[in-house]
């Protein structure tokens, strides 16, 4: 099975993307910073949304991506409810 692990860099994320890595599936990691091994992408981006859906064809995608900054989202309530 194909995984596409969006917050794949995340402790969440890392950790189901080792777990089910181990399990014998491919895992694709997404995330904003860039770590090998890691497909960078921009959530906010609809075009690379569907880049990575036509480029990685996943099976299961689990989408882990989230600001948990408190502050940051009181501040910027819509780009909190865009990510998160």
């Amino acid at each position: 099975m194909r995984l596409l692990v969006t917050g794949g860099t995340g402790v969440v994320g890392t950790q189901l993307c080792k777990y089910f890595h181990t399990a014998g599936h491919e895992v694709i990691p997404v995330g904003r910073t860039e770590v090998d091994g890691v497909v960078l992408a921009d959530l906010y981006d609809g075009d690379d949304v569907r880049r990575l859906f036509e480029e990685y064809i996943p099976d299961v995608v689990l989408h882990l991506a989230a600001n948990k900054n408190v502050f940051v989202c009181e501040e910027d309530s819509e780009g909190a409810h865009a990510v998160n």
